[in-house]
């Protein structure tokens, strides 16, 4: 399998309250340091709380609310209704 340099970043997840800071490089690309990744699905930042994926869950819920909102005003109330129970069941 070939590894992408460009798609890899470091996550430090750590309690210590000083880091090493060495550079991590594949094949002689260094790898940017972030502070939170996205790894199948949940948001992981380098203390392990979970505002991060709390933030994003409920950003995409209202998102998919207004969206429905926005373009089911003028459907039948039971058309609405299966909408609305719809993206919660999938």
């Amino acid at each position: 399998m070939e590894v992408i340099a460009d798609k890899c970043e470091v996550l430090r997840i750590s309690n210590k309250r000083k880091n090493h800071e060495v550079p991590y490089t594949i094949h002689g690309h260094t790898l940017t340091l972030t502070k939170k990744s996205k790894y199948l699905g949940s948001i992981l930042t380098p203390n392990m709380a979970w505002n991060a994926h709390i933030n994003m869950t409920t950003r995409n819920a209202n998102n998919t609310l207004a969206f429905l909102r926005r373009n089911l005003y003028a459907c039948p109330i039971s058309a609405k209704e299966t909408c609305y129970k719809s993206p919660a069941r999938a």
